[in-house]
């Protein structure tokens, strides 16, 4: 009876569905995991790997200790893209660097699509919009960073304690002790690599899954194009405005579309943010929410601008 129970739980479920879909849709499965292994290899390995391996390089030799805590996850994040901005704030705060309300506040605004990514394929190659790109560039940054205030607002006695504990923390720390030297360049560069190819592994396997949910998403679900759209990109957002790129949709509304798909950065996103901040403290739900939030403001900013 307990084993008959335990058959019913959500993850025995999900790997039943999983295999069950697996069997009955292969044509559309192997379609979905092609588009996400192309994505990965082409696209998030060449431009993410580096990121990830200076990045574990520089905790590996202790630079951000030489920076103001709030300098690095906001340079890293908003440089290089999905899921370096959620590593260093997670690093950060596993190192004692930043406490866990100030990590999860800069994760709500830090972590976003590279600006690569922004530039060349959503404003460039899908929307086609060559002569408003600081305006597309506000709408984007500053939702996210309007969603980033809000935080702040609503945890602002929070991050003002929490702010005066650490560098309180920090003065006692200089009176002890020096702690151990960094370790050589080349052994930490060794391990910063090998730490890269394991993350950016894990990565492209939740891209490939997404890839293929989006893919079931778009042969079956029966709802309008636009709507299909948006829920294909809700759940990875390249084939997302892909997909919304081929619709024959008003430039205002594709754009709103985009954008919005964009600033909330995917469920696929939101995996392997997850990933690599378990074991920091950090909030997926919490990050999910204000990601939300930059969505919707997003919207708003669109439609005030652009229709």
């Amino acid at each position: 009876m307990k084993a008959f129970r335990q058959f019913f739980t959500f993850p025995a479920l999900t790997c039943f569905l999983s295999l069950l879909l697996l069997f009955l849709f292969p044509t559309e499965v192997l379609a979905g995991a092609k588009n996400g292994l192309n994505l990965w290899f082409q696209i998030v390995l060449p431009t993410l790997l580096p990121f990830l391996i200076t990045t574990n390089l520089c905790m590996e030799l202790g630079i951000p200790e030489l920076l103001p805590p709030s300098v690095y996850p906001v340079f890293t994040g908003l440089l290089s893209g999905y899921p370096v901005g959620a590593k260093s704030c997670a690093d950060l705060c596993r190192a004692g660097q930043l406490t866990q309300v100030e990590a999860q506040f800069f994760l709500s605004f830090c972590n976003n699509a590279s600006p690569m990514f922004v530039l060349n394929y959503l404003f460039l190659q899908s929307l086609h919009l060559k002569g408003q790109l600081f305006l597309l560039s506000f709408l984007f940054y500053g939702s996210i960073f309007l969603s980033g205030a809000v935080f702040y607002l609503v945890h602002w006695k929070e991050l003002k304690e929490a702010k005066a504990l650490r560098q309180k923390s920090y003065k006692d720390q200089k009176k002890t002790p020096a702690a151990e030297p960094a370790p050589a360049f080349f052994p930490a560069l060794d391990a910063s690599i090998l730490t890269g190819f394991t993350l950016i592994t894990k990565i492209g396997g939740y891209i490939i899954l997404f890839s293929i949910l989006a893919s079931l998403v778009s042969a079956f679900f029966p709802v309008s194009a636009p709507i299909r759209g948006l829920l294909i990109a809700l759940l990875e957002i390249t084939t997302g405005i892909n997909y919304l790129s081929g619709l024959s949709l008003p430039p205002a509304l594709f754009s709103t579309l985009a954008l919005a798909s964009a600033a909330f950065g995917g469920f696929s996103s939101a995996a392997q943010t997850n990933s690599v901040i378990s074991g920091s403290g950090l909030s997926l739900f919490t990050y999910i929410k204000y990601k939300a939030l930059a969505a919707i403001i997003c919207t708003g900013l669109c439609i005030l601008t652009l229709f």
